[in-house]
């Protein structure tokens, strides 16, 4: 797909995009669930991708924008983390040379970075992704209401 990423349409209407035509507003754009998404068989079966699984979905959790449909863009970031840690295993003892050029670990080391980075923006876990990300804010406390509540019990 070429051109610039579309913009989910809760970020457009908080611009006020839709205020000069509000026939452009997508009202059909799909909402996904919230809530943990079920960890795939890829990342359950390495221990290093399972342990940044937990890490990475409670983060999102704690920053209340995980949904069920983050499952594959996850399990991406978390393989990606496994792969680059083990390439650090082999590149960590300080002989990157291989043969009179770069050891492969050290140029996948990189291009595994490269993949945690890109699956890090989708997700909002970088401090610029975060500035786009749109948090649904829990319902004020209404006083009355629990007032009233403890009344009738």
């Amino acid at each position: 797909m070429a051109g610039r990423r579309a913009i989910p349409t809760a970020i457009q209407e908080a611009k006020g995009a839709y205020a000069k035509n509000p026939g452009r507003r997508n009202d059909r754009e799909p909402q996904a669930e919230p809530g943990w998404p079920e960890i795939p068989e890829a990342v359950e079966g390495d221990d290093l991708a399972r342990a940044k699984w937990f890490e990475t979905c409670r983060i999102l959790a704690d920053m209340k924008v995980l949904t069920t449909a983050d499952s594959n863009c996850i399990a991406q970031l978390c393989l990606a983390h496994s792969q680059q840690m083990r390439c650090w295993e082999v590149i960590k003892g300080g002989n990157t040379v291989f043969v009179g050029r770069l050891r492969p670990e050290a140029k996948d080391f990189h291009v595994y970075a490269d993949r945690i980075i890109r699956c890090s923006v989708e997700l909002g876990l970088t401090p610029s992704a975060r500035t786009r990300v749109k948090v649904v804010k829990a319902e004020e406390k209404d006083d009355l209401l629990e007032w009233v509540s403890a009344g009738s019990n």
